[in-house]
C-alpha cells in the first residue's frame, strides 16, 4: 500500500496546497525606492512616453547644469488606468515636449522619480497625479 493511501487527509491537503502555489500571484511594484520627503523640480525635453501598465513613464532630457552634456530622468507615474481619471490620454506627453515636473527622486541619488505634477510648458498644460491631487498613494 502507498503512504497516501495510508493518509487520505495528508495526500488532499498536499495536493491543495501545490494547487494554490501554481496560482499566478498578484504581485505590485513597490514605490520604496523613492524619497518620498523630497521633492524635486525639473525642467526638460521628453524623449519618451510609454502609455503601459503597471505605471506610465517617460524619459525626460534635462540641459546639465554649466552647459555640460545634457543627462536623463526616468520618471514613472501611475497605471494608465488611474492617470485617466485625471485626464490623461496616450497622448498627452509626446517626445520633444518641454515640460517641468514635480517628483519624488530615487533614494540612491541616480536620476529616476515618481511624478506629482507635469506642466507642459509651450501650452501651460497643468497634467495632475494622485500625488499632486492629494489623493493616497500607493
Amino acid at each position: 500500500m502507498k503512504p497516501w493511501q495510508w493518509h487520505p487527509r495528508l495526500a488532499s491537503g498536499l495536493l491543495c496546497a501545490a494547487a494554490l502555489m501554481a496560482q499566478p500571484s498578484l504581485a505590485h511594484h513597490s514605490f520604496a525606492e523613492y524619497d518620498a520627503t523630497q521633492t524635486r523640480t525639473l525642467k526638460g525635453i521628453v524623449r519618451t512616453f510609454q502609455w503601459s501598465n503597471p505605471h506610465a513613464a517617460f524619459t525626460l532630457v534635462l540641459e546639465a547644469d554649466g552647459g555640460g552634456e545634457p543627462h536623463e530622468w526616468n520618471i514613472v507615474t501611475s497605471s494608465p488606468a488611474i492617470l485617466m481619471r485625471f485626464g490623461w490620454t496616450r497622448d498627452s506627453l509626446r517626445p520633444g515636449d518641454r515640460v517641468s515636473v514635480i517628483c519624488n527622486p530615487l533614494s540612491d541619488g541616480a536620476h529616476g522619480g515618481r511624478l506629482h505634477t507635469v506642466v507642459l510648458l509651450d501650452k501651460g498644460q497643468v497634467l495632475h497625479t494622485k500625488l499632486s491631487a492629494g489623493e493616497p498613494s500607493n
